[in-house]
C-alpha cells in the first residue's frame, strides 16, 4: 500500500509533471508531441496559473532557458518563488 502510495506522489509531482509532457532536443521542444523549432522563434514566453505554477516554471525554466525570453505565472498567495526569468505574481 505504501509503494502505491508513493508511485502516486511521483505521479502528481509538478516537476515530473512538466518533465513528462515537455522534451528539448537540439533546437526541437516537444510538447506533448507537438514538435516546435526553436531555431525558427525570436522570442519563447510563458505563462501560467495555479498552485503549481511557480514550480512548474522552474521546471520549464531548466528545460528551455536558453531559448526562454520572459514569463509570467499567478499563484496562491504564499505559493512563490524566485525565478531567473520568468516572474511569479
Amino acid at each position: 500500500a505504501l509503494a502505491i502510495f508513493h508511485s502516486g506522489v511521483k505521479a502528481a509531482d509538478p516537476v515530473n509533471a512538466v518533465q513528462r509532457a515537455m522534451k528539448v532536443e537540439d533546437h526541437q521542444l516537444e510538447i506533448q508531441g507537438r514538435i516546435y523549432d526553436l531555431s525558427r522563434y525570436h522570442r519563447v514566453y510563458v505563462v501560467g496559473a495555479g498552485k503549481a505554477a511557480a514550480i512548474m516554471a522552474r521546471a520549464v525554466e531548466g528545460l528551455i532557458g536558453g531559448w526562454l525570453k520572459a514569463g509570467v505565472v499567478n499563484v496562491k498567495y504564499g505559493r512563490s518563488l524566485p525565478l531567473r526569468l520568468i516572474k511569479v505574481n
